[in-house]
């Protein structure tokens, strides 16, 4: 994974999956090597309204449109 481009995204009040576990690996893939990897936390919103947050985020969809496969 410390290849592949990945921006994580997730609400830090989720309910459903706990920050602290992606937080955990965002570290691991940055100690792996990862140089492509981003880790979004929106600031009190839950599960859901976080994805919401992300399909409106134009950084976001700059990022997916610009990446490719080797």
């Amino acid at each position: 994974m410390a290849q592949t481009p990945l921006w994580m995204i997730q609400g830090a009040a989720d309910s459903i999956n706990l920050p602290a576990s992606i937080e955990t690996i965002y570290q691991s893939i940055l100690a792996s090597g990862g140089t492509n990897v981003h880790l979004t936390l929106y600031p009190e919103l839950d599960h859901m309204p976080s994805i919401e947050q992300a399909r409106t985020d134009p950084q976001f969809l700059t990022w997916v449109l610009a990446q490719h496969r080797y």
